[in-house]
């Protein structure tokens, strides 16, 4: 009998570390990520960033983060797709300057140059705050990603494009 309540209360508790261990991955893992993707989606569309209704947003274990960039527009069953890095899932703050970031291009899916990458990072260091990116760390990297490439453009490549001279760092 002693036997019978040992073997019960192994059962148990292996049965709660499994039941404590789910609980805690879905706190961990956070809001379902489409929920992430239309808050953040819906707070940029208030800004005046909105996206066309024929656009889709999946996240992709198989995509990857470049500078700032954490999204890549694709076409996949002649749907434009803006595809997130797992990273972008961090914070709030990340998934919504992802999603700032890949705004200017989304329209006409195409390889980013080098031009484009300055141009989407100073949309976020300039925008993001209207659109709810507050974290110090994401608009220093804007702002360092964006000198980084506006050093390697040409004079010519440059027209249109502020001097990171003149912003303020954040």
């Amino acid at each position: 009998m002693a036997r019978d309540r040992s073997s019960r209360s192994r059962v148990l508790c292996f049965c709660a570390a499994v039941l404590l261990g789910a609980v805690c991955s879905c706190a961990l893992t956070g809001p379902e990520p489409r929920l992430q993707i239309l808050d953040a989606v819906e707070t940029l569309s208030r800004a005046e960033f909105g996206f066309e209704p024929d656009v889709a947003f999946a996240r992709d274990a198989a995509a990857v983060c470049l500078d700032l960039s954490c999204a890549e527009v694709l076409v996949r069953r002649n749907r434009r797709t803006i595809v997130i890095a797992p990273e972008a899932f961090d914070t709030p703050d990340r998934l919504r300057a992802t999603l700032l970031e890949v705004w200017h291009r989304y329209r006409e899916p195409r390889p980013q140059s080098v031009r484009d990458r300055a141009g989407a990072a100073l949309r976020v260091l300039l925008d993001g705050p209207a659109v709810g990116v507050r974290d110090r760390y994401l608009l220093r990297e804007a702002f360092r990603v964006y000198r980084m490439r506006f050093e390697e453009l040409s004079p010519a490549e440059r027209q249109g494009l502020r001097d990171p001279d003149t912003l303020v760092y954040p």
